[in-house]
């Protein structure tokens, strides 16, 4: 007998699609969870906590991706450092670098904390 497929907008009942984690996310990592659209719908609570953390949450239907909760980026940054900030971008494929060690032009002395001075007058 062949199997039934799901209409079209409807996900197969009792598959399960959560990551396993192994333990608690570390917001700080900004890790992707995974919940099947049956499971986000009895755990929303859960994700919305997720992503205040700043996690992406992945929804998918019969495996596939179908949707992402993602933290409000400028909600975000007002909670990060810089730093914190420039390594969320990285670990979204947003910013990159060469991979070296940023040196000031020579001639140029550093000025330690001026990139976020400057960030904090301009709100």
């Amino acid at each position: 007998m062949a199997a039934t497929q799901p209409a079209p907008g409807k996900c197969s009942k009792g598959q399960s699609d959560t990551l396993s984690t192994g333990g608690p996310p570390d917001y700080n990592q900004g890790m992707s969870i995974i919940y099947s659209t049956e499971e986000a719908r009895a755990r929303f609570p859960t994700i919305l906590r997720h992503v205040r953390a700043g996690n992406m949450v992945t929804i998918t239907c019969d495996g596939k991706a179908v949707a992402e909760i993602r933290p409000v980026e400028q909600d975000l940054r007002e909670n990060l450092t810089t730093e914190e900030w420039f390594n969320y971008l990285r670990q979204r494929g947003i910013l990159s670098g060469s991979g070296e060690k940023w040196q000031p032009p020579e001639g140029v002395e550093p000025n330690p904390g001026a990139l976020e001075r400057f960030l904090a007058e301009r709100g």
